[in-house]
């Protein structure tokens, strides 16, 4: 059994990879991620607002 200790010394030195956000992205979000020990993100900027929806998302 791992103790508590020792599983946020895993989590802490793993790579932790969310692979998929659909997210309205800010500095916040980000800043909270890092806080939470994510290392990587697959952001996706359209899902169900279409062609124009998505772009704004982006730009």
């Amino acid at each position: 059994m791992v103790s508590e200790t020792e599983a946020v010394e895993i989590y802490r030195d793993a790579i932790v990879f969310d692979g998929l956000n659909i997210a309205n992205w800010s500095r916040e979000i980000f800043e909270a991620w890092q806080q939470g020990g994510i290392t990587g993100v697959s952001c996706t900027c359209g899902t169900l607002e279409g062609f124009r929806g998505a772009i704004a998302n982006v730009v």
